[in-house]
């Protein structure tokens, strides 16, 4: 069983296969509600600085009708304790950009006992340090052009329309 990597060697490469753009070209909090969600739980739970309040209310006022109606396709966070042991959800360039894999979903060992014999079997088997499984449990690779607001927003935002046949 191949173990995919979801580093940017494989992310560039899966934009080359399709012949797009190597990132997303609505990775903004503007242009996808996705990534400003993953951000804005990001920094609500202190991974990363906090949206100012300004910013809040107006990106908030302008993704409410576009709110997911079920909690399963929101970003979402699991904890135990005071810290986290999953994410879901996530933007594949917010995950990048805070934790260095292009993954919609992050989950952790359930308890030191797995971790440290992952690592160990991860040592005997020479895995290179990079690999995710150092640190995560799981992972849930995410190319950009597999998140659903990709397929919605990014004609919109380059004001590009389709055609009714």
């Amino acid at each position: 069983m191949t173990i995919q990597n979801p580093d940017f060697k494989w992310y560039s490469k899966r934009s080359k296969e399709i012949s797009l753009s190597p990132r997303c070209p609505i990775a903004s909090a503007e242009l996808c509600p996705r990534y400003y969600a993953s951000y804005w739980l990001l920094g609500k739970e202190g991974i990363t600085t906090e949206i100012s309040d300004k910013d809040q209310l107006r990106l908030e006022r302008k993704w409410k009708p576009f709110a997911p109606v079920v909690a399963e396709e929101d970003v979402g966070m699991t904890r135990s304790g005071d810290r986290f042991t999953s994410i879901s959800g996530l933007c594949p360039e917010v995950a990048f950009e805070v934790f260095g894999y292009f993954v919609s979903g992050l989950y952790r060992y359930a308890d030191e006992i797995d971790h440290d014999l992952a690592h160990e079997r991860l040592g005997a088997q020479g895995v290179n340090g990079s690999d995710y499984r150092w640190q995560w449990s799981a992972v849930t690779p995410r190319h950009y052009t597999e998140c659903r607001e990709y397929s919605i927003y990014s004609e919109v935002s380059s004001g590009k329309r389709r055609k009714a046949r």
